[in-house]
């Protein structure tokens, strides 16, 4: 049932796809959390490699030799095909040949651009022995400078034909990639004289002023349009090759999230224009059950390269190292598959002996009771054991929170935190802990309390305290004018 949806009649109509289904939503979500369990392995990825078709590789224009009148645009299969063979040569560079040192690990997804090229998304794990963790380093792998032709007439000419960004700017406005004055892939970059870290994750990379220019579109481009690469695949690949460095743990989720977006859609509504007063619109459709076949029916865009990549059923998406899922079933509930002619106690016996998957994988834990048990007591569900661990969120870290800085903080220290609690956080039950916690929080009053023991005409009671700190916050909530 959709939230909000008042309908009763649309209860357990949903359609969806299911993760078997290729590029839907939830295989998306299974590659992308399998990717965070490589991650738990090898640690966060080192590089983050994009490369894109060429229709000028030599050997898709040797085969358009061949076919008199044919455009590259009208042999997607070629296309599709020498784009394979290019993808796997580069993956067995990387994992066999070491390009960039000692491979554990690496995951590619392949992606087609609205004008029907293909490209793939390429994240890699390096031994951290040879992770590029130096400026050095990362001089040597990665460039954003144009190669001086005089030295490096084939590198020079490499980056002029498949690593210039632009012209754009202020002054060219027109240009596909500017959006309302400004660019989206933030060109020009500025000048550098060296490599540093940045905290997004990502290195400014060294872009100095060499006086090396390219000229594009009867511009002058120099090292500010330049896009980071690898000069040696950029030179063997011929192709675009952005190479980026990514040792940092805050560039892991946008980085999983960018290769395992999905495909892009969009969906258009033509409607007659009103042109007179008399004419009625008629009231919003009420929302019917979710059926995710359908949007994907009506918002989906197949290019012809994409439609030949998937008639020779090529892979959209790989990994290496595997990850290996584990179907989660409640005790006593597993699934048994039987034939018609199979005799009920032989389905009896096969249910008994037979284990799943999940059963024959467990380790340490060797049975359900075994993840029930906690510090030797055996909880009654498994939500209680995850609590006990401190696996579900719950409001203990507040507790604490405010219990060890009471041995350090003044009370109205504590009152100000406790309203940033009740402010910034999703805490559960904020009278629990404001009944666990006051007295700490009241301190300054307990003081004047025991000042006034001694006059048997002024008494505090408890309730009387609790007052005055709830009036302290309130203060600190709304301070008086």
């Amino acid at each position: 049932m959709q939230k909000g949806d008042r309908n009763p009649s649309n209860i357990g109509k949903t359609i969806i796809f299911p993760a078997s289904f290729t590029e839907s939503k939830r295989y998306m979500t299974q590659y992308f959390k399998d990717s965070l369990a490589i991650c738990r392995t090898l640690g966060h990825p080192s590089l983050f490699l994009t490369m894109t078709t060429n229709t000028k590789w030599p050997k898709i224009q040797r085969i358009l030799k061949h076919m008199p009148g044919v455009d590259v645009a009208d042999t997607p299969d070629i296309v599709a095909r020498v784009f394979k063979m290019k993808v796997d040569q580069l993956m067995d560079m990387i994992k066999k040949k070491n390009c960039f040192g000692r491979c554990i690990g690496v995951m590619h997804v392949i992606e087609f651009q609205k004008c029907g090229l293909p490209h793939a998304h390429i994240l890699i794990w390096l031994h951290p022995d040879d992770r590029p963790k130096t400026t050095e380093k990362t001089d040597k792998m990665v460039s954003a400078e144009i190669p001086d032709p005089k030295f490096d007439p084939v590198g020079y000419n490499a980056v002029s034909n498949y690593m210039i960004h632009g012209p754009c700017g202020p002054n060219y406005t027109k240009s596909p990639c500017m959006v309302k004055g400004n660019c989206i892939k933030h060109f020009p970059k500025r000048y550098n004289s060296h490599t540093f870290f940045y905290e997004c994750g990502f290195p400014i990379y060294k872009r100095r002023r060499t006086g090396i220019t390219i000229n594009k579109k009867g511009v002058n481009l120099d090292n500010r349009f330049i896009v980071p690469f690898n000069r040696d695949l950029l030179v063997h690949f011929q192709c675009h090759m952005n190479l980026e460095i990514c040792n940092n743990l805050r560039s892991l989720k946008y980085l999983f999230k960018y290769c395992l977006k999905g495909h892009d859609t969009a969906t258009m509504c033509l409607r007659k224009t009103r042109t007179c007063t008399s004419v009625t619109i008629p009231k919003k459709a009420p929302k019917g059950p979710i059926d995710e076949v359908k949007h994907y029916l009506d918002g989906r865009y197949v290019c012809t390269s994409k439609a030949s990549w998937r008639i020779f059923a090529f892979d959209i998406h790989s990994r290496w190292s595997s990850v290996e899922r584990l179907p989660i079933h409640l005790p006593g509930e597993k699934h048994v598959s039987f034939k018609a002619r199979d005799a009920l106690e032989d389905v009896c016996d096969k249910a008994i002996s037979k284990k799943t998957k999940l059963e024959a994988w467990k380790k340490g834990s060797m049975s359900f009771e075994d993840l029930k048990t906690v510090n030797g007591h055996i909880h009654e569900t498994f939500k209680e054991a995850c609590a006990a661990l401190g696996l579900l969120q719950n409001d203990n870290q507040w507790h604490e929170a405010i219990f060890e800085n009471s041995h350090t903080s003044l009370p109205p220290l504590l009152r100000v935190m406790f309203v940033n609690i009740l402010a910034y956080s999703l805490i559960s039950d904020p009278f629990i802990l404001w009944e666990a916690n006051w007295q700490c929080m009241s301190d300054d009053i307990l003081i004047i309390r025991r000042h006034m023991l001694n006059d048997p005409h002024l008494y505090l009671s408890d309730e009387d305290l609790k007052n005055y700190a709830l009036a302290g916050l309130y203060l600190i909530i709304i301070p008086p004018e």
